[in-house]
């Protein structure tokens, strides 16, 4: 199966580490990690992701506005995103109004993070 490609857009760089860790460990994935909302639209077009794990409260550009900008350009529409977020009533709006794909909570589990990743890559996790 081929390497995937997943965009991290989180400013938080504990939380970017812990999904390093468990991504890397569980799929074979090519990681992008950016720490707003802008720097991640400009990832998007460099990376060409097969899914991006979103957090909504961020500095420079915010998830919310990310994920509108990024559902108006069409070559990027389709791009599976997960939100995980501490602001759950956003994050599940955000879903209800078809922006998001997924919602994750922080702080999620290991294995929530691993099932919602596999739905969306359509691939099952590596055996440890």
């Amino acid at each position: 199966m081929a390497t995937k490609n997943i965009l991290i857009v989180e400013d938080d760089e504990d939380i970017q580490a812990i999904y390093k860790e468990i991504l890397e460990a569980s799929f074979d994935v090519r990681l992008t990690q950016t720490y707003n909302g802008r720097q991640g639209l400009e990832a998007v077009h460099a990376c060409k992701p097969d899914l991006i794990l979103l957090d909504i409260l961020m500095p420079i550009m915010n998830g919310d506005e990310f994920l509108k900008e990024l559902r108006l350009t069409l070559d990027i529409r389709d791009v599976p995103v997960i939100v995980c977020s501490v602001n759950q009533a956003l994050a599940n709006k955000l879903f209800a109004d078809r922006l998001a794909d997924g919602v994750l909570p922080k702080l999620f589990g290991q294995k929530d993070l691993i099932a919602l990743v596999s739905k969306f890559l359509n691939c099952p996790p590596q055996a440890a």
